[in-house]
């Protein structure tokens, strides 16, 4: 726009009085006799679109935006009046960006998922949360979609590591490409079996130090099954530990007793 310039204008007054010096359209600018004619109408159009601009993040529904805060950038509005001081003054409006590309660097300063989760509970509604109800409506049914095509029980929502699997996907944010199948079944499969028998080591020297308590659980599934599930509670939680088909002897107080003994030689007296 400057490179079309031919003259030259002096203005001790701000940029937006100097535009409607140049363009005209505002009593309380005293419009420029010597300006070109093709520079006035660039001058116009430029003020014309940051009008329409301004106009449409007004009518943006800001339930629909993403995010706030930090990932906005500023529209600077001419306003109608074209002083600073008066009713009408230069304004400042906001419109949402492009999310922010997570670097190397978020590795290290990451939230603990866990963490997090229980925190959120604590926590009261924020404005910005409130504003993201369409958002969130939208991803549960996405999430209840997927649950449906699966044929996932629904009691699934309540394990905590459901929160926790939600909450890392949100760190993430967007563009997170899931695991394929192989990746379940293989490598992380096999992570989460070290991790799982790591943790039950501290189980078992809090077994050994402490004591605990041998429990069994009976009872029939769709086949007519009689099944017992052994767990064993101590100070530290309840872990299940094997699930037995007794079908054929669960009445039998011999049988019982044979399972409940190999279940104390495993667990450890």
């Amino acid at each position: 726009m400057i490179s079309s310039v031919t003259f030259v204008t002096v203005s001790k007054a701000g940029i937006c009085r100097a535009k409607y010096h140049i363009a005209g359209g505002n009593t309380s600018v005293q419009v420029c006799k010597k300006c070109p004619p093709h520079v006035k109408e660039e001058i116009v159009n430029y003020i014309a679109s940051k009008k329409a601009a301004r106009k449409l993040v007004e009518d943006v529904d800001i339930t629909n935006l993403d995010s706030f805060g930090d990932d906005e950038t500023e529209l600077d509005d001419l306003g109608e009046s074209g002083s600073r001081g008066g009713k009408k003054s230069l304004s400042k409006f906001h419109i949402p960006k492009k999310p922010r590309v997570k670097g190397p660097m978020d590795v290290f300063f990451k939230q603990d998922a866990e963490k997090v989760v229980k925190d959120r509970k604590l926590r009261q509604t924020t404005i910005n949360e409130a504003c993201k109800k369409e958002l969130r409506e939208k991803a549960c049914a996405d999430i209840a979609r997927w649950f449906f095509d699966a044929a996932i029980p629904f009691n699934a929502v309540n394990y905590p590591s459901f929160d926790v699997m939600v909450e890392s996907i949100g760190q993430y944010g967007v563009g997170l490409k899931p695991p394929t199948m192989y990746e379940v079944r293989v490598p992380l499969l096999n992570k989460e079996v070290v991790k799982v028998n790591d943790e039950m080591k501290s189980f078992e020297e809090e077994w050994a130090k402490y004591g605990c308590s041998i429990m069994a659980d009976g009872w029939t599934d769709k086949k007519q099954r009689t099944l017992i599930n052994f767990l064993v509670n101590s100070h530290k939680g309840t872990v299940f530990i094997e699930s037995v088909d007794a079908s054929d002897y669960s009445k039998t107080g011999e049988k019982l007793f044979e399972l409940f003994d190999k279940m104390v030689e495993r667990i450890g007296e």
